[in-house]
């Protein structure tokens, strides 16, 4: 039980440094903007695909243009693409993903037809609201190869699962984005990342990686920290903020987070695999501490300080988080967001490792 309080009272320090790091930033760049060019690999999105495009379109940035990147879709979306791609032939491309396909193929494929240096990805469920890409292009200055900003699920309803789960996602989300302005970089989300072609070129792009279904965020993220020199910054503007579509039951959000963690056998650092061991072995702590308080092992006292070192600072995170991504204050999610976070959290890491998946497959 002492071993388990250690690793708890470190982990909250961890933690709670994290949540201080998280500060709204307003800052808008410097002008000249440099040219943006953004990728939306698409597979299956006919509902959505159309709703994205058109706030990528609007945004008031002047050099930009959007590269839809079809990855073997089997619905209407290519020809909803290649409509929106008529009307905008200056600002919208319509291409299709090489075979055999995947996400990090599109990408490339989309990067090898883009205009400019500076490249952002956007997921085909997700909005950018106005300004969005001035304040992207606007975070780089010449030693910045990467850019990674906040994305939010939006609540599908009212219901305190959808509000749990957006308040979990951006207490995940944080945390990725705070250890990033630390100069730890962990995780990201490629709904809203942003690179230099040299800086991708430099730390060997998504090669060797084309198969791994997952991480073509997190990948190339610790791939550009560890091979290059480049400087990587997260964007903590909530103006800059891409809403996506949440998961929308218990077993929709399992299948996510199992296809996220089936890329965490595959991280570059070492560092980052060790700290997502250590976070998942404070987890196991909370189960395994009652079993010893009802064997006789363990104190109860003991127990509940357990329980709070790994408590508090995550609903402090979670609420810093929201606060910070411009969401509403909600008290009355973060604890369910938290039980949520503990129960599928002991779980998935062995579906992510034992596993087979492809993108998209099941959201």
């Amino acid at each position: 039980m002492s071993l388990l309080l250690l690793l708890g009272a470190v982990y909250a320090l961890a933690v709670w440094r994290l949540g201080s790091l998280l500060r709204p930033e307003t800052a808008d760049g410097t002008e000249p903007l440099p040219g943006l060019s953004v990728l939306v690999c698409y597979r299956n999105e006919q509902e959505r695909i159309a709703a994205c495009l058109e706030s990528l379109l609007e945004q008031d940035h002047p050099e930009l243009e959007v590269l839809a990147i079809n990855d073997r879709s089997e619905d209407q979306g290519p020809e909803i693409v290649a409509g929106m791609a008529r009307k905008h032939p200056r600002r919208l491309q319509a291409l299709a993903a090489p075979a055999p396909g995947g996400k990090k193929r599109g990408l490339s494929a989309g990067m090898q037809a883009a205009t400019y240096d500076l490249l952002a990805v956007v997921d085909a469920d997700s909005r950018a609201p106005q300004g969005w890409a001035r304040r992207l292009a606007g975070a780089f200055d010449q030693e910045t190869g990467l850019v990674a900003a906040p994305v939010v699920f939006e609540s599908g309803n009212s219901s305190l699962f959808s509000r749990a789960v957006a308040s979990e996602y951006a207490a995940l989300l944080g945390a990725g984005l705070a250890a990033l302005a630390d100069g730890r970089p962990l995780f990201a989300s490629g709904s809203n990342l942003a690179w230099r072609r040299q800086a991708f070129l430099d730390a060997g792009g998504y090669q060797g990686l084309e198969d791994i279904p997952s991480g073509d965020d997190t990948l190339l993220l610790q791939r550009i920290h560890t091979r290059t020199r480049w400087k990587l910054r997260s964007l903590l503007d909530p103006r800059a903020v891409i809403h996506t579509r949440g998961p929308s039951s218990l077993a929709e959000l399992v299948r996510q987070r199992v296809r996220w963690n089936s890329t965490e056998r595959h991280y570059p650092d070492p560092l980052a695999l060790l700290a997502a061991l250590a976070v998942y072995t404070v987890w196991l702590g909370l189960p395994l501490s009652l079993v010893l308080a009802l064997a006789g092992r363990a104190d109860a006292g003991a127990v509940l300080l357990l329980w709070l070192l790994k408590l508090l600072p995550d609903l402090r995170l979670a609420g810093r988080a929201r606060e910070t991504f411009g969401l509403p204050k909600d008290s009355l999610s973060l604890l369910p967001a938290w039980l949520l976070q503990l129960g599928y959290g002991l779980l998935v890491p062995w579906l992510g490792l034992a596993g087979r998946f492809r993108w998209r497959e099941g959201r």
